[in-house]
């Protein structure tokens, strides 16, 4: 008799679960008969966000019970014929969990990816394929906004900044200056913020990658954002471009990069980096 896995199987049997990481999500790995799943656990309330959180419910309106309420309709816009989606199985709104089908391969835990071709011609092939459907409106799957991106967007890194970085006159003098920047996209599409090598799984010779595995900083946002942050996560660039280009003709991000970076720089405010070694690192596209 087969097992059912169901919301009380999983309430019933959590304590038992490997534990994975706990961070914004608990996650989890079980095995069932010869099938793995994968459990990640909402591990933050909207009232306790930590600042890059903060900034993106602020912008984008969006927050873990919108990403994990509306995954089915994420899922279906990352379809692509180059990285596969890890499967979902079902979800608990009321317990707050999504239950995934584990994906075969190697996780890596650097934010950086390998130093490959194939890995960042193949990234680039993803990304550009998501990125050739625009949209009108920025915001998450519910919530649409049609204007007031940049306000949105200097709301949130005024807020931060305040919070954490008071006493830097060099980041206030770095936010005065990005605050005259012309922001003003004309259309967006769906977008990864928060963009990193962990949050893909790869396969085991880490020449390719079989699935992308986290989905909870997926928004409908400008194309420059992801490449301004994942630049910083590259080794070379170029086979990323190559790839890219496949798709979608590749933005002129010069112009763009230090507002979003900055955004990015003003979260890290448990390591506070120096600012200008982090605004000018990896400048690849």
């Amino acid at each position: 008799c087969r097992m059912i896995i169901n919301e009380g199987f999983i309430t019933n049997n959590i304590d038992n679960f490997e534990t994975i990481s706990v961070s914004t999500n608990k996650v989890y790995r079980f095995q069932q008969e010869n099938d793995k799943y994968v459990l990640k656990v909402n591990n933050i309330s909207s009232a306790n966000l930590s600042p890059f959180w903060r900034g993106i419910k602020m912008v984008f309106a969006s927050d873990f019970d919108i990403q994990r309420e509306n995954i089915e309709d994420t899922l279906l816009r990352l379809i692509n014929p180059h990285i596969k989606t890890a499967q979902l199985i079902f979800k608990s709104d009321t317990y707050r969990f999504q239950l995934f089908r584990e994906a075969e391969g190697l996780s890596f835990k650097p934010d950086e990816f390998p130093n490959n071709y194939n890995i960042e011609y193949q990234l680039g092939q993803f990304i550009g394929f998501i990125h050739s459907k625009k949209y009108d409106y920025f915001g998450n799957q519910k919530i649409h906004f049609h204007a007031g991106f940049k306000e949105k967007m200097l709301s949130a890194m005024l807020e931060t900044m305040n919070r954490y970085w008071s006493d830097s006159k060099e980041v206030k003098d770095y936010y005065t200056k990005i605050s005259c920047f012309n922001i003003a996209p004309d259309s967006f599409s769906i977008i990864m913020t928060d963009i990193s090598a962990n949050q893909f799984i790869f396969n085991e010779n880490m020449t390719s990658i079989n699935a992308v595995i986290d989905f909870d900083g997926y928004v409908f946002g400008p194309r420059e954002w992801e490449l301004s942050v994942l630049e910083m996560c590259l080794q070379d660039g170029k086979a990323f471009k190559k790839g890219y280009e496949e798709y979608s003709v590749f933005p002129e991000i010069s112009e763009y990069r230090d507002f979003y970076r900055f955004f990015m720089f003003l979260c890290e405010i448990w390591e506070k980096p120096a600012l200008n070694s982090f605004m000018n690192r990896n400048l690849l596209f």
